[in-house]
């Protein structure tokens, strides 16, 4: 074989997270003993979804809780004490229940909170240890504007993607004390406006909370970094494990603008010592569970690999 050479790999619609390219002929990495690097990669911005396993939690606690001059224990309903947990062992002080919304490619704003009060409902109605009696939705009031892409055709892609939405999203406690707050994980809060950013504080929605709809943006990128493995390379530390990782990908956050790029900085790492045709790639979200769950991608994914000699 050459002493380096390129390799690119295209994987099939909807395959992108975990796929295997089949090479036209055997490449022997058995007689000499070479490395390679992820050279470039492409593919369109929310191939992946925006709901995913671990960011799609919301929890839902009382409002917070503190003495008052007498001694005796009082909600903070009004918002006085707004962000405040005062360090007394209450059995109520940590009172929280969790839910999740089912992962997926959410297009419509209506169809997202839709889901957000279906679990926080199938939680309160199920859960044996919701003693406070915990409630809540969002009251979604919105005017919707939708665009068509020719006259009298509405292609319903199209339509997701081009309406516009004006309106309020109030968060409603249904509690007799009107003490339930709700608290997304934050890459929900940040497809709904309610942080600017995803390194911002996420705060818990007090009854009567409002946001402005025009501040909701599903597809917005709420995925920071994208892990690359192969099975045709060497195992490396990461953490406590030793994994194939070909690369750490980081992407723009918001835009999720990483269409086309060639990395300034090449890694390379030791290709195994095999006759190899078949090139698995395998793309995670996240190192947890890393064997078994890989990121869904809608689209195609092209990668190319640069291989050359070992010194």
């Amino acid at each position: 074989m050459l002493s380096d050479f390129s390799y690119t790999l295209i994987s099939n619609r909807g395959e992108g997270g975990d796929f295997t390219s089949i090479c036209n002929e055997i490449l022997d990495f058995q007689t000499y003993r070479y490395e390679v690097c992820l050279q470039d990669m492409l593919f369109l911005p929310g191939a992946w979804k925006t709901i995913r396993e671990e960011a799609n939690t919301i929890r839902i606690m009382p409002a917070n809780i503190y003495y008052d001059n007498a001694g005796k224990v009082k909600w903070d309903v009004d918002g006085v004490k707004d962000g405040l947990r005062d360090s007394f062992q209450h059995p109520i002080h940590h009172y929280e229940l969790e839910c999740t919304i089912p992962p997926g490619f959410y297009s419509s704003p209506r169809e997202f909170v839709k889901a957000i009060n279906k679990a926080i409902d199938d939680l309160v109605k199920s859960s044996p240890y919701n003693q406070l009696k915990l409630n809540g939705w969002f009251h979604y009031d919105s005017t919707e504007v939708a665009r068509y892409t020719a006259e009298g055709t509405p292609f319903e892609k199209e339509v997701r993607q081009l309406h516009k939405i004006h309106g309020k999203l109030t968060w409603i406690a249904t509690d007799p004390d009107k003490i339930t707050r709700v608290k997304l994980c934050k890459e929900m809060s940040y497809l709904l406006g309610i942080i600017p950013t995803l390194t911002s504080y996420v705060p818990s929605l007090k009854h009567h909370w409002e946001g402005n709809l025009e501040d909701v943006d599903l597809s917005r990128n709420n995925l920071t970094m994208l892990w690359v493995f192969a099975d045709f390379i060497g195992t490396t530390m990461v953490a406590n494990m030793r994994l194939p990782l070909l690369r750490l990908v980081p992407i723009q956050v918001g835009s999720g603008l990483f269409e086309h790029s060639i990395f300034t900085m090449q890694h390379y790492v030791p290709v195994r010592s095999a006759m190899i045709q078949q090139f698995r790639i395998f793309i995670r979200d996240r190192i947890t569970k890393c064997n078994t769950e890989s990121l869904e991608m809608e689209d195609r994914l092209i990668l190319t690999l640069h291989f050359r000699l070992r010194e």
